[in-house]
């Protein structure tokens, strides 16, 4: 293999890798730009059902707040009406809001009669979370907040994420909470996936076409250079094996200001002196020969 069959391989190669390192790198950064734009979904949808839930809750704990403040009834009878109000607080038609105490009993509870003064402190979801203790733990800490945990649909047998928001009242020791199922976030966010896949498949062809012509142009510059480096050196090695051969009337084309100008600068020197020490010789013969 010839010096520039070597220099146009070793630089194509070169080329090559950093086409293959561009692609990787933009690829990367794509698919980071989807998990961004899902993680932003996902948070403000997850935001903006954790306000609606609170908004609930604040008006539960409201209404709470109205009958204890009312001193003209017994606090069990006020408790009890508070309970009869806040059982009645439906929305999205089957969702509802309940109440349970510090210890973990549930109070009320409307879409399920049988948990009332049942202990549920121990309850847990399919992935062993004690999700009743966290809303204790939770309302203790901070007074309010939000609670995930996994749990079936009514009727169904498959948990699903669950998002909670509870909130202390304290003068009763409630902790009054509602909650919804938070599976259609996924598939907002999966949908958007898909919406947004159109987008970047764009974006990828755009990407891989200017890669694809910088690589081009790249190439063609590294084949010109080749060319450009090796063809003079080619013709320093045709003047050197004309020379072995005795021709002294080669010249070299000296336009060139690097290296391999210089290099043909020289030979043309070296050219030049062998011709006049050629010329003397035949001189000197002559005159012995005289």
């Amino acid at each position: 293999m010839n010096l520039s069959k070597k220099i146009l391989l070793s630089a194509l190669t070169g080329l090559v890798l950093l086409g293959l390192t561009a692609i990787i790198i933009s690829e990367t950064a794509l698919n980071g730009l989807v998990s961004k734009q899902s993680d932003l979904i996902r948070a403000a949808l997850m935001a903006e059902k954790a306000e609606k839930l609170r908004n609930l809750v604040e008006a539960a704990t409201g209404a709470a707040q109205a009958m204890y403040q009312r001193a003209d009834l017994p606090e069990s009878e006020r408790q009890q009406m508070a309970m009869s109000q806040i059982k009645a607080m439906r929305y999205n038609s089957k969702d509802y809001i309940w109440i349970n105490d510090l210890q973990g009993v549930m109070l009320m509870h409307p879409a399920d009669p049988k948990l009332v003064n049942r202990n549920l402190s121990d309850l847990k979801d399919v992935n062993g979370k004690r999700f009743i203790q966290e809303f204790i733990t939770v309302c203790q800490a901070d007074g309010q907040g939000t609670v995930d945990y996994m749990w079936p649909k009514p009727g169904e047998k498959e948990p699903v994420p669950k998002r909670v928001y509870i909130q202390l009242f304290k003068p009763w020791g409630w902790i009054i909470g509602t909650g919804v199922y938070t599976d259609d976030v996924e598939k907002a966010v999966k949908e958007n996936e898909k919406q947004f896949a159109g987008t970047i498949a764009r974006q990828r062809m755009l990407m891989l076409g200017s890669i694809g012509l910088v690589m081009l142009l790249l190439g063609l510059a590294l084949i010109k250079f080749t060319r450009a480096t090796t063809a003079p050196l080619q013709r320093s090695v045709a003047f050197i094996q004309a020379l072995s051969r005795g021709d002294l009337t080669q010249h070299i084309d000296t336009r060139r200001q690097d290296e391999i100008g210089l290099l043909a600068q020289e030979l043309n020197q070296l050219v030049a002196d062998l011709a006049k020490m050629m010329r003397e010789i035949d001189n000197g013969t002559i005159t012995l020969n005289a």
